[in-house]
């Protein structure tokens, strides 16, 4: 889905300018967007055909512990980031593969 599906309520904002921003689901309809680099939550994207605005400015409210929110953030991060150690590891093989020949 585009962002256009969403609305989007922000709760912060990426410690720098270039940050890679990720979005992970953390209830149905709703998605958190953080900084791929700090783990912070920055935004909330709400589906437009389950929640309105207001409700979704009222999810955030409610939903101000957002500890369990912050530990799937956790989760992603540790999956997204040995993915890409596995694949700078793949890459590193196959370059001294290719060296030796």
């Amino acid at each position: 889905m585009s962002e256009k599906e969403y609305h989007k309520v922000s709760i912060g904002k990426c410690k720098k300018k270039n940050s890679i921003v990720r979005d992970i689901e953390v209830a149905s309809g709703v998605k958190a967007s953080y900084d791929y680099e700090t783990k912070d939550i920055v935004a909330y994207l709400f589906d437009k055909d389950t929640y309105t605005l207001s409700k979704s400015k009222e999810w955030v409210t409610s939903h101000k512990d957002k500890a369990i929110h912050q530990a799937l953030v956790d989760i992603d991060y540790v999956i997204n980031k040995r993915q890409d150690l596995n694949q700078l590891y793949r890459k590193a093989t196959m370059d001294k593969i290719v060296a030796k020949n």
